[in-house]
């Protein structure tokens, strides 16, 4: 099975929901790798909880500390309802595993239930949302001024088509990243974010899961149109030029839209696959008027036995939207090969690589498990490397293989390594990360960087090199880690945490990655070192892009609002200033909820929200 968010980028993100979405009044809650994958559950007033256990290794429940709720001890791949919950008042509740002391987490329950309340009838947004128990960021860490953005955009996943998730030095320096503060943050109540937020022309774009894309003003956070494209968008829009290529993960018919830049207006919208389960997960890559663009199987690798999809890579006219061509990753006769990854591309070859999954059922092709290159003009495969042969999985109850599930989830990416050698690496869920010759597709270098594991282990979250190392996530861990371009260790973290499926990103000796915790985090590129840990308020598997000065993520864990946020050093901390660690400067803060009402584009507007003090002083 492939993960993404970036990402992951990323089927265990689609499945592993911290808060059930809008239209569901069933919570989920996870068990794996002897920890809870889920150990913050969010839900309304009145919602059940399912508990799941996916851990081969043991038996888990889940438990109040106060006896309040219980789920059944459950074995490997089996469910019980959370007994009680739904009885429970608006607050904190924390629990445990009966068996496994270690293992803790907490259910926050809203005052308004988030899936038992019938969804609204109008397409306005504004108000909506009113249930969201989770702070706004912008409240939880001193202000920075508005500042004009400066150079360096972020218009894809991957930042570039070579997916090298590097910022370079558009990005705070080390010293300035431990005075980050909010600028402005912005709340979205239909739907949350798990994708990278997009930033070109001073335009941030980002999607929700329940169908809205959001365009803001970069440096206001000012709204300036939203559009519903009527199905999840569980990845990474594209901006390209004057386009905003969006994927749409419609369940059997997976698209891609594209939108006007300026105005929203839909310019094209295309139909990709059309196989049962097919789905999408990664993000597009646009090059040479070209968009590419995976296809997955994420639902029906998780709730269907029969599942059969063939992954497969598709490339648009970037202009009209037409399929120039589709290339299937396993023969006919085969499943599985599904690319949960973003796409990476070498223009001087005009080759285009994916990483791809398992096979669904035996026999598994050569193609699963593998790096793949394609010929960008006529879809070809020209060559592949294929890291772990017969694997054979998928992650319903009945469960037809009993393959490692080693998918390539983390998408490629492009660098030169000592001698200037051409490379391409990847991380892999075996725990691998492999670097190979990229006209040859032979291995040059691995690295093991994660513990393997089915399901969740490894690589998942996407990695990022600077030109100097490769970071990127330990899943299970919950740790980061830094590998040189010859495949020798640099650093390891020793903080640990929740799972890591988050993507990585870096710019201007600063790595980035958010978490389950509910914080942005940034570390020195060169020892690994904490510079800043901010909180964001509620669990976030969303990217982080760096650009013009400013550092952008979003909240999101496929729950029914979330949150963007855009972080810049504060005045005269970390630039040789004298201010105080605890003061709060004056900044324009927008906490707009409001989105265009039946699709049509309107001006959002922002507005100037008073500091803490001042507000303080008002009511005295």
């Amino acid at each position: 099975m492939g993960m993404r968010r970036s990402a992951l980028a990323l089927a265990l993100v689609g499945m592993l929901s911290i808060a059930p979405s809008a239209h569901a009044a069933e919570g989920q809650a996870y068990a794996a790798a002897m920890t809870y994958a889920t150990p913050v559950v969010a839900l309304g007033k009145g919602d059940t909880l399912k508990f799941t256990n996916f851990d081969t290794l043991a038996q888990h429940d889940l438990a109040a500390d106060d006896g309040k709720f219980a789920s059944d001890l459950v074995g490997a791949g089996q469910s019980s309802m959370v007994r009680g919950v739904e009885t429970l008042p608006p607050g904190a509740y924390p629990f445990h595993c009966t068996l496994h002391t270690w293992m803790r987490g907490v259910v926050n329950v809203a005052p308004v239930g988030t899936g038992s309340n019938a969804p609204p009838t109008s397409n306005d947004l504004t108000g909506v949302g009113a249930g969201n128990a989770a702070p706004d960021p912008i409240d939880l860490t001193p202000q920075a001024e508005v500042q004009k953005l400066g150079d360096g955009e972020w218009p894809f996943y991957g930042r570039d088509i070579f997916n090298t998730r590097d910022g370079g030095k558009a990005g705070p320096t080390p010293a300035q990243a431990s005075s980050l503060g909010p600028v402005w943050s912005y709340f979205s109540p239909k739907g949350d974010f798990t994708g990278t937020p997009v930033v070109a022309q001073n335009t941030l774009v980002a999607g929700t899961n329940q169908g809205w894309v959001h365009a803001l003003n970069a440096t206001t956070g000012k709204v300036k149109w939203t559009r519903n494209v009527r199905a999840p968008v569980n990845g990474t829009a594209a901006i390209d030029g004057d386009l905003v290529i969006v994927p749409v993960a419609q369940t059997h018919s997976p698209r891609v839209v594209a939108l006007d830049l300026t105005t929203g207006r839909t310019v094209w919208d295309q139909v990709i696959d059309e196989q049962k389960d097919g789905d999408v997960y990664g993000s597009p890559t646009v090059f040479d008027g070209t968009v590419y663009m995976g296809v997955s199987a994420l639902f029906g690798e998780t709730g269907d036995p029969e599942v059969n999809v063939r992954g497969s890579v598709v490339a648009l006219d970037r202009r009209t939207g037409r399929p120039k061509w589709k290339t299937y990753i396993v023969p006919d006769g085969h499943d599985g090969g599904s690319v949960w990854t973003t796409p990476a591309v070498d223009p001087a070859t005009r080759r285009v690589y994916v990483g791809t999954g398992n096979a669904y059922h035996a026999p598994a092709a050569n193609t699963t498990d593998s790096i793949v290159a394609l010929d960008a003009d006529s879809g070809g495969i020209v060559d592949h490397f294929q890291a772990t042969a017969g694997d054979v999985w998928n992650g319903t109850e009945n469960i037809v293989g009993a393959g490692p599930d080693y998918d390539f989830g983390a998408s490629p990416q492009l660098f030169t390594g000592p001698g200037g050698r051409r490379l391409i690496g990847e991380g892999q869920k075996s725990g691998t990360y492999w670097a190979l010759d990229r006209e040859t597709m032979d291995p040059v270098w691995s690295a093991m960087t994660a513990p393997p594991g089915i399901f969740i282990g490894g690589i998942i979250g996407s990695t990022a090199t600077d030109g100097d190392r490769i970071y990127g996530p330990d899943t299970v861990g919950g740790e980061q880690w830094a590998i040189d371009e010859n495949g020798g260790y640099s650093w390891l973290s020793s903080d640990g945490g929740p799972l890591h499926f988050n993507a990585t990103s870096v710019a201007n000796g600063v790595v980035y990655n958010t978490d389950m915790t509910g914080h942005l985090n940034a570390r020195d590129a060169a020892t690994g070192l904490i510079l800043n840990k901010i909180p964001l308020g509620s669990p976030s598997w969303a990217g982080v892009a760096i650009a013009g000065g400013s550092v952008f993520t979003a909240t999101g864990t496929q729950g029914s609002s979330g949150y963007l946020v855009a972080y810049r050093p504060r005045t005269g901390i970390g630039n040789g200033g004298n201010a105080n660690e605890g003061d709060e400067p004056r900044s324009e803060r927008v906490r707009r909820g409001e989105c265009v009402p039946d699709e049509r584009v309107q001006r959002g507007k922002a507005r100037r929200v008073k500091t803490a003090a001042q507000r303080r002083a008002a009511k005295r």
